[in-house]
């Protein structure tokens, strides 16, 4: 189990080439559908948006940044189960959301490949500007009692139930009140499904290398980009969870000690596709982050 505190929002923009004349639409296309490059900005607030270099037959273009927003509802709210939780005896209530998150593993000794593990994050969005959670593993049985938020004494009375435990069809997870603790009962697979529903209907398309991938932005202790595969939506069709898990996950963000996020710079780790190791490159100072191969992090 682990507490901490989590994003405010994710603002993400995506480069599209400006169409020229004389290009045919079936090239044209393709040139708008291979574009690979984001550019990352951190807020609640407006963002002022950098200016995407493009190149047509040799003639450079520039055209501003279509957005795409991860914000509090797309990061806590939408791919999430959400419920206002309170005791027997409660005079208030705690609004919580329960939703999958994936995080990086060791690395598999057979390949040398990282691992990403699913997890489980139990977020108190009750507060839009003091967002907090708790994150557990899912592959084990789990029964404890434990206060939301720990950050300080002041509220270490004030505690909630988690059960996570195994049914012959799903992995079971119940959380709430003592007295109360089934205000949140759902399974793995239906928090899986959720998040994968989410991922297909506004995760956005990026390739890298020639691979496409739909995109999220998530919420975690660092902000991240999470890589599913691009064919997330017919794979939804076929009963096998491990098929909706992403492949690849870049760490854009952090948390700095004043509480702002900071965008990371150099090469940020992604993962193997086809082989090939790729890192995210953040470019100064357009901003944008663009997939380059590489050799991998030596650990």
């Amino acid at each position: 189990m682990k507490s901490s505190v989590y994003l405010l929002g994710l603002v993400i923009s995506l480069p599209q080439v400006v169409l020229g004349a004389g290009i045919p639409a079936e090239r044209a296309q393709v040139m708008n559908a291979k574009m690979s490059a984001v550019a990352l900005a951190f807020g609640a607030g407006d963002v002022a948006l950098p200016m995407a270099p493009a190149s047509l037959d040799g003639v450079a273009v520039e055209q501003p940044l279509p957005e795409f927003r991860f914000d509090q509802d797309s990061l806590y709210r939408r791919g999430a189960l959400v419920a206002d939780v309170s005791g027997p005896e409660d005079k208030f209530y705690r609004r919580i959301s329960m939703k999958l998150i994936t995080v990086r593993g060791e690395a598999r000794p057979e390949s040398g490949y990282e691992r990403l593990v699913n997890m489980l994050a139990i977020c108190d969005i009750t507060n839009a500007s003091d967002i907090y959670c708790h994150r557990f593993n899912i592959g084990s049985a789990l029964d404890v009692t434990f206060p939301m938020d720990d950050r300080s004494d002041n509220y270490l009375w004030y505690k909630h139930v988690l059960r996570i435990w195994f049914s012959e069809e799903d992995t079971r997870i119940s959380f709430g009140r003592p007295g109360h603790e089934d205000r949140i009962s759902t399974t793995v697979r239906h928090l899986t499904r959720l998040r994968a529903q989410q991922v297909v209907d506004e995760g956005f398309e990026m390739y890298v290398g020639e691979v496409r991938f739909l995109v999220l932005g998530q919420g975690t202790p660092k902000g991240t980009l999470l890589f599913f595969p691009g064919d997330l939506q017919a794979r939804m069709e076929v009963d096998n969870l491990a098929l909706l898990k992403p492949t690849l996950l870049a760490e854009v963000s952090v948390r700095s000690s004043d509480g702002y996020n900071e965008l990371v710079g150099g090469h940020i780790p992604l993962g193997w596709v086809k082989n090939q190791y790729y890192y995210l490159l953040r470019e100064e100072p357009s901003g944008r982050f663009i997939p380059v191969p590489g050799n991998p992090p030596i650990n």
